[in-house]
């Protein structure tokens, strides 16, 4: 979320989503407490796909 700040473009903070390859992990700019297992068998691989959705 930082770095998106970081794009001098305006942007809706509340209604950013993120994943991690297919993992939604930020909806609508809040984090998601319940993924963390799921989070840390993602980070866990070699690469990772980041989608954001402005």
């Amino acid at each position: 979320m930082s770095a998106l700040g970081a794009a001098h473009t305006k942007i809706d903070p509340d209604k950013v989503d993120i994943y991690f390859n297919d993992l939604l992990t930020v909806k609508d700019g809040v984090g998601i407490d319940s993924i963390s297992p799921k989070l840390r068998e993602v980070l866990k691989q070699n690469e990772i796909k980041i989608t954001i959705h402005l």
